[in-house]
Formats: structure tokens, C-alpha cells, sequence
């Protein structure tokens, strides 16, 4: 059995992820959508260096690169477009759920 006092102290803790980051992201794409603007939030929040906005196109299934920052020039070409069920990206887009790895090189 768990200790009250411990399941006290996690009930207390703060929340992970910033409750307004959606709210944050949502002002940044309204009218003249700030896609860049959209992404630092999100690296900011998860005080990430690296990441990318990709568009889905079901059509074709591919993503398309919109926005990122940190991809290293010589990864970036292989970024622009992505299969759906390759690399994390498409990864995530065909689980529809969000996929961690530690230590990517």
C-alpha cells in the first residue's frame, strides 16, 4: 500500500506541461498563422533545442516540412518530406500519439 503522505505530495505537484501552452500555440496560428512562433513555444515549454512542424498530406502520404529549428543542415534535406510510418514524425502521425526517444544522434 502507498504511503498517504507520498500521494499527498504528488497530488500537489505541479503540472508537467504549462496548462495554456495549447491556449499559447492556438494566438500564435490565429489570422496570419505564426508557425515559427507556434514552435518555439512548444520548445520552449519542453525546453527542447530541436524540433519541426510538419503538414500532413493524406493524398500523397507525406508529410511536408513547414517550420522547424536545431534540424543540422546535412539531416535537413531528409526532413522536408517524410512517408507516413517513417522516422518519429510519421511514426507519430500514424499511431496518432506522440513518440519519445532518448539519446537521438
Amino acid at each position: 500500500m502507498s504511503n498517504p503522505i507520498e500521494i499527498n505530495r504528488l497530488e500537489k505537484e505541479e503540472p508537467m506541461v504549462d496548462p495554456n501552452l495549447s491556449q499559447r500555440v492556438e494566438e500564435k496560428l490565429k489570422g496570419e498563422a505564426n508557425y515559427q512562433g507556434a514552435l518555439d513555444c512548444i520548445l520552449e515549454e519542453f525546453e527542447a533545442a530541436t524540433g519541426s512542424i510538419h503538414r500532413a498530406d493524406h493524398e500523397t502520404r507525406f508529410l511536408h516540412l513547414v517550420v522547424q529549428k536545431g534540424i543540422p543542415e546535412k539531416i535537413l534535406p531528409v526532413t522536408t518530406t517524410i512517408p507516413f510510418g517513417k522516422g518519429m514524425a510519421g511514426i507519430c502521425l500514424e499511431r496518432a500519439e506522440p513518440v519519445t526517444m532518448c539519446n537521438l544522434q
